[in-house]
């Protein structure tokens, strides 16, 4: 596979940029909920791939969920290893 740059876009290309920021505008601001079998599978094989253990992957309903997970495990931990 060749790692050509590109000096210039076509007016082709240009033409498409719109189109594009769009479409990932709308998928960074989705609210469906992800395929969890799906990106776990994904995530095992990027750590298979690097010869790394597979991880321990965990799944929260929210940002906020997760954060009161972790503050809960820090609570919990010694205070020597806090």
């Amino acid at each position: 596979m060749s790692h050509q740059r590109i000096a210039k876009l076509t007016p082709e290309q240009a033409a498409l940029i719109p189109a594009y920021k769009q479409k990932w505008i709308n998928i960074a601001l989705t609210t469906t909920p992800i395929d969890r079998q799906k990106a776990k599978e994904s995530v095992t094989e990027a750590y298979l791939l690097q010869s790394l253990p597979e991880p321990e992957i965990i799944f929260f309903d929210s940002p906020y969920t997760a954060w009161n997970e972790r503050l809960i495990q820090i609570i919990n931990l010694p205070k020597k290893e806090r």
